[in-house]
C-alpha cells in the first residue's frame, strides 16, 4: 500500500528529470521526451497493480485487494495522469481507459462504483483539453464500456425471468 504513494513522486521524477533515465539507458534525452517511453513503463509498471491473477476468484484476500489496493491505486494514476495530461493523453489514454474499464468490470461494488467515479473525475477536469482525437477515444471506450459483458449480462437475466402477472400484484 506504502508503495503506492511513491506515484507521484515517480513521476514528478519522470517528468522533471528525463535526462536522468537517458544517462542509464544512453538515449537522447529529446527521444525520450517525444515518444513517451518512460512514461509509458512507468503505468505498465502500474498497472501491475491491477493483476487478477494474483488471487482466487472469491478469495477475502482478491476482495480486499480489489477494495482497497485497486481503488486507491486507480484515483492516483487518474490524478497523476490529470496533472500530466499535455504529455501523457496521446501515449497513454487508450491504456488508462482500458484499465478504468477492468476495474468497473470487476464483481466488486466499490471499485465498481470508485472507477466510475474516476472515470466521471477525469472526463470533467480534463475534457475541455480534449481534441477530437481524445474525443473520439473517449466516446469509444464509453460505448466498449456499454456494450460490454456486464449489462447483456443483465439484459440476459432479465429476459429469462418470468413476467409478473397483472394478478400477482394485486393482496
Amino acid at each position: 500500500m506504502e508503495a503506492i504513494h511513491l506515484l507521484r513522486p515517480c513521476a514528478d521524477c519522470v517528468h522533471d528529470k528525463p535526462q536522468i533515465f537517458a544517462e542509464h539507458f544512453s538515449e537522447e534525452p529529446s527521444s525520450l521526451k517525444e515518444d513517451g517511453v518512460w512514461w509509458t513503463n512507468l503505468f505498465n509498471v502500474l498497472f501491475r497493480i491491477f493483476d487478477n491473477v494474483k488471487h482466487h476468484e472469491h478469495s477475502v484476500e482478491r476482495i480486499e485487494w480489489m477494495t482497497i489496493i485497486c481503488n486507491h491505486a486507480l484515483t492516483l494514476i487518474v490524478d497523476v495522469f490529470t496533472q500530466y495530461l499535455d504529455i501523457l493523453c496521446a501515449i497513454l489514454s487508450h491504456d488508462l481507459y482500458a484499465q478504468v474499464q477492468w476495474c468497473i468490470q470487476q464483481d466488486n461494488d466499490q471499485l465498481a462504483q470508485s472507477s466510475t467515479y474516476c472515470l466521471e473525475n477525469l472526463i470533467t477536469s480534463n475534457g475541455s483539453k480534449f481534441d477530437k482525437l481524445n474525443w473520439d477515444c473517449t466516446c469509444q471506450k464509453i460505448v466498449s464500456m456499454f456494450d460490454s459483458k456486464m449489462p447483456k449480462q443483465l439484459e440476459e437475466q432479465d429476459q429469462r425471468s418470468e413476467p409478473v402477472k397483472p394478478d400477482t400484484l394485486i393482496t
